[in-house]
């Protein structure tokens, strides 16, 4: 693994998967309260910081870089296990594929109509 965290300050995010994809990986998460994401604290898988304080992503990113290896290793293995249990819900699976097929669909109706 070439990273130790994931961050996306972002402004919004619907779903993010990105996040899901870092969580795989083992990659604890710093992200904003403009996602979907509330689970990651309790899992102990990352931090949900304000967007709109700065100086507590300054704090958390400290925070991280002072973390011990033990502690690390905790938050990495426990952000891997949310994610296969994200991933393991089959009614997630159901979900994505129906918002694809909605997605293939409105193309596929763009290409016709014009």
């Amino acid at each position: 693994m070439s990273a130790h965290y994931f961050t996306l300050p972002t402004l919004t995010e619907n779903f993010g998967y990105v996040f899901i994809e870092a969580l795989a990986a083992g990659c604890p998460l710093l992200i904003s309260d403009r996602t979907e994401w509330n689970s990651i604290e309790p899992a102990g898988a990352g931090w949900i910081l304000p967007l709109n304080e700065p100086e507590a992503w300054t704090r958390q990113i400290v925070s991280c870089v002072e973390q011990n290896q033990i502690e690390y290793d905790a938050m990495s293995a426990a952000s891997r296990l949310l994610a296969v249990k994200w991933l393991a819900e089959p009614s997630h699976e159901e979900d994505m594929a129906k918002l694809f097929a909605y997605a293939v669909a409105q193309v596929k109706s763009v290409a016709v109509n014009g």
